[in-house]
């Protein structure tokens, strides 16, 4: 069972980890929705093709933006945690968990100005409750296998990437039909999550961002 010490650990972290207040990133978002709206209102909302000059280098260019700010931001957190809040140090392996699905889970939001102009929420809804269900029951089983805070870290992790993944796929399918990129884009943020996620392990294994 969690203990409310627990509670606090993973509220303080998921408050930090699945932060969406990027600077710019809001304001660069509804800027390419808005164009989107104006291209469906122009030429349909269902002429799906349309939309594949959004899903290129300005969604590449706010994939970007969104790790690498998370990074930083991750980064900074754990250096606060060891040199004035002792008391969370448990939550640096959380925050390193949280990060890689969260690399994956932020970007999300801008595929889903694409579900909003074209009128396709039903389907947002129906995969968040899906990845909601699957948080709770897998949630559920590791914590009672004794992960505690950390399993509940982990069935975060995996419901954030069922939704990401499914966000992902279904935008790139209608978009780029008969196309390998919805496979690449997938390949291509789980090459840059793994890899900083590993940076942030290897930075504080190596003592980078360990102070006392």
């Amino acid at each position: 069972m969690l203990t409310p010490e627990d509670v606090g650990i993973l509220s303080f972290t998921l408050v930090i980890a699945i932060t969406e207040k990027v600077p710019f990133a809001s304001i660069y978002r509804m800027t390419i929705m808005r164009k989107m709206a104006l291209d469906g209102g122009e030429y349909g909302i269902n002429n799906y093709s349309i939309f594949r000059k959004y899903f290129g280098s300005h969604l590449v260019m706010y994939a970007i933006l969104m790790s690498t700010f998370m990074g930083v931001y991750v980064i900074f957190y754990c250096i606060s945690i060891k040199l004035y809040l002792y008391q969370f140090q448990s939550s640096v392996p959380i925050f390193m968990i949280l990060f890689f699905s969260s690399c994956f889970y932020n970007i999300r939001k801008f595929v889903y100005g694409y579900f909003n102009v074209t009128k396709q929420m039903k389907k947002r809804s129906y995969i968040l409750i899906i990845g909601t269900i699957v948080s709770l029951i897998s949630g559920y089983f590791l914590v009672k296998m004794g992960m505690g805070v950390i399993g509940i870290a982990v069935a975060m992790s995996l419901a954030f990437l069922i939704v990401s993944f499914y966000t992902f796929f279904t935008t790139f399918s209608q978009i780029f039909p008969q196309s390998i990129k919805k496979y690449l884009f997938i390949l291509k943020i789980l090459v840059i999550s793994s890899v900083l996620t590993y940076l942030l392990f290897v930075m504080n294994d190596m003592s980078i961002i360990d102070y006392k």
